[in-house]
């Protein structure tokens, strides 16, 4: 390092496993996700974060709302075996 560099001083403000939120002297927010920093001013922070909020929101409400249908494994007959394998086996 060099004379004239200064090493900046972060404050952790919030973490995680994969995500964390410090604030640096400047009073720029550093936003960690995984291998990504994101730099943002608080307003765009807040505004993150209420977007972030308000469609997780949504998402919740969405998969109560919506049914999933019962699932089931389809055989696939193109070669006739299926349907023989079928027979064969009911025949026994």
């Amino acid at each position: 390092m060099q004379e004239n560099e200064s090493v900046e001083v972060r404050e952790t403000l919030s973490s995680a496993s994969t995500t964390r939120l410090d604030i640096g002297e400047d009073g720029v927010l550093h936003l960690l996700v995984g291998p990504v920093t994101i730099h943002l001013d608080q307003p765009t922070c807040e505004e993150l974060t209420t977007t972030l909020a308000t469609g997780l929101l949504k998402l919740v409400k969405r998969k109560k709302t919506v049914e999933l249908p019962d699932l089931r494994l389809v055989v696939s007959d193109t070669d006739g075996l299926t349907d023989q394998a079928q027979r064969g086996h009911n025949n026994e």
